[in-house]
């Protein structure tokens, strides 16, 4: 079992599932480093919980497993839906074995990459304008 160490957090959009013992949940990852995750979902979930969350995040890669624990919630603001609100949750990964490790390691270095290129695309181009 390896001691996963919090890192930069980078910003992927990937839909996942958290399955507990009492029930699965449907949800976006939004953030995450070799320590955690930024959990989002509009269902309720009970900080403290321990589950599995799987996620697909490489494409022709099998989806990734990994146990986490909700160490912490903020409450989502309500939407243009009635009845409508997302919570984000913070997960610490725990239990992990070197396979997932690794894989959490793949994920996070693939996600910085694209990160980088997609802000180096967004940079502002200077145009030149002549006098006539």
């Amino acid at each position: 079992m390896k001691q996963l160490r919090m890192s930069k957090r980078v910003e992927v959009n990937y839909a996942a599932v958290f399955k507990s013992d009492s029930s699965s949940v449907d949800g976006v990852i939004e953030q995450m480093s070799e320590g955690g995750l930024s959990f989002s979902s509009s269902a309720v979930l009970d900080t403290d919980s321990v589950g599995l969350f799987v996620f697909s995040a490489i494409d022709g890669e099998p989806p990734v497993s990994v146990r986490g624990e909700l160490v912490y919630m903020l409450p989502g603001m309500q939407g243009k839906e009635p009845g409508y609100a997302t919570s984000q949750y913070g997960v610490r990964f725990i239990e992990t074995t070197g396979e997932q490790y690794e894989n959490i390691i793949k994920i996070v270095r693939f996600a910085t990459v694209r990160q980088r290129y997609t802000a180096s695309k967004k940079r502002p181009l200077i145009s030149i304008i002549a006098d006539d």
